[in-house]
């Protein structure tokens, strides 16, 4: 991942599935007004770093990579992203103690 991203002041949107990329995903990359985070399909690998879980965004899919470690603060934000979609890793946590928001603040 380039860490040379963190520096587009004005970035909200990064889409780089599918692209092969490898090596880990470099803390502080989600600022100012970012909202989707989009790194599927890649060969990305360590852990996801704890700053994303104080962000308010809408959608991280890190699915199909090779990252590991606990990523339970994702799910302990005070705004629940929309869409977190972690499928197809090695990460290892307990789901029981994620506290989902009530179905009612989703419509029906």
């Amino acid at each position: 991942m380039p860490r040379s991203l963190r520096r587009i002041p004005n970035l909200r949107y990064i889409n780089l599935s599918g692209n092969m990329l490898g090596g880990s995903i470099p803390p502080g990359l989600l600022h100012g007004s970012f909202r989707f985070l989009i790194l599927s399909n890649n060969q990305l690998t360590g852990k996801i770093p704890e700053d994303y879980g104080n962000r308010d965004i809408d959608t991280i899919d890190l699915s199909h990579n090779w990252l590991t470690g606990n990523p339970l603060y994702l799910f302990d934000v005070a705004k629940p992203m929309t869409k977190i979609d972690l499928s197809w890793n090695e990460l290892a946590f307990n789901m029981t103690k994620v506290r989902f928001p009530p179905p009612d603040l989703f419509g029906p």
